[in-house]
């Protein structure tokens, strides 16, 4: 996979201990790589990175204290950055917003700063950028926002062509990301398994909004892609990246836990009285480009990421098992069959 380029070489994960970087921690072992994680210490049971129990070098440290982090990147000496630490929570961001604008601009800057004054760095990517217009003036989306402009100016000022010393560096954005091993807040399919553990069901707040799901390992294939192609000097890459599914692919809140609970029938819900009012996608950076140009698309449509999501999480908590290796496999399987560009 990948034309064998993450072999051997020195790959830091920023927020590996969270639901993202525990998944791309899961491939980049998979694909040989000497990991290093830089991630706060999960306070969280059950934790996804815990249970997959990796064996790769983890430091416990906080992206906006700027010398520790300056002196893992000198001791570590990465050659490919993927930074998705983040406070990611719309309601913790509600309740701290100082917090976050600090973890999610000055944290960004600080991952961005010690790729600068690494010189083994070749290639960065940036997860990041919130909704735009009136749905983006919350703090959690004005500080991703924010933080996409950071990486903006550093790509323009420190990382173009004129300036660089071999650094390359992308931003992305994602759609709505599931999976198993997410047991965070606020979101849909984790306060269903939550409150299916309770045994209660769960009072969906918005079900006639519309949500473009996508399986967490299909922006993960397009983050490994792309760090591939900044590793080989693509400069064409070194830009802004939009993964999600077509918009016709999205599904409103209520048909999603319905199907969810065809799934896994102990998943139930309510709606709120008065009915459900179903509501427009929000606009959203498209997908196109990166199809095209990256040779980048879904392989498991919307029915199947939700199957798969379902299925982890009934068979962890009804059967204890971990069914994160045997995702990696389907999905493998499936990039071979459709004769995907990072397979062959």
């Amino acid at each position: 996979m990948f034309h064998d380029r993450y072999k051997n070489r020195r790959v830091l994960v920023t927020g590996h201990s969270g639901f993202l970087g525990s998944w791309l921690v899961a491939w980049l072992e998979r694909l040989e790589a000497r990991i290093c994680g830089v991630a706060l210490r999960p306070i969280f049971e059950p934790n996804h990175f815990r249970l997959l129990q990796p064996e790769i070098q983890s430091e416990w440290a906080d992206i906006r204290e700027s010398a520790e982090l300056m002196s893992i990147f000198e001791d570590f000496r990465p050659e490919i950055v993927f930074h998705l630490a983040a406070q990611s929570l719309e309601g913790v961001a509600r309740e701290d917003p100082a917090g976050t604008f600090a973890t999610n601009i000055a944290g960004t800057v600080n991952v961005l700063e010690a790729c600068r004054r690494t010189g083994s760095v070749r290639a960065v990517i940036a997860a990041g950028g919130g909704q735009h217009g009136e749905g983006g003036l919350d703090p959690y989306n004005a500080s991703k926002n924010c933080a996409l402009l950071a990486v903006d100016a550093y790509r323009h000022t420190f990382f173009s062509a004129d300036v660089s010393d071999g650094i390359l560096l992308a931003a992305v954005r994602m759609g709505n990301v599931i999976g198993g091993g997410d047991w965070s807040a606020d979101r849909l399919v984790p306060e269903l398994v939550r409150a299916a553990l309770q045994h209660r069901p769960y009072r969906l707040r918005q079900p006639g909004a519309a949500c473009p799901w996508l399986h967490v390992l299909e922006p993960l294939a397009g983050c490994l892609e792309l760090g591939r192609r900044l590793f080989e000097g693509d400069r064409q890459c070194a830009a802004n990246w939009n993964f999600g599914p077509e918009d016709s692919a999205a599904l409103s809140v209520l048909r999603t836990a319905e199907f969810l609970r065809g799934v896994w029938p102990r998943l139930e819900y309510t709606v709120p009285e008065g009915g459900v009012v179903l509501e427009p996608l929000p606009p959203r950076p498209g997908s196109d480009e990166t199809r095209r140009r990256l040779e980048w698309r879904c392989l498991w449509n919307t029915p199947t990421a939700l199957e798969r999501t379902a299925v982890w999480y009934r068979d962890f908590h009804e059967e204890n098992r971990l069914n994160t290796a045997a995702d990696l496999d389907a999905y493998f399987q499936c990039a071979e069959a459709a004769g995907i560009g990072w397979f062959r």
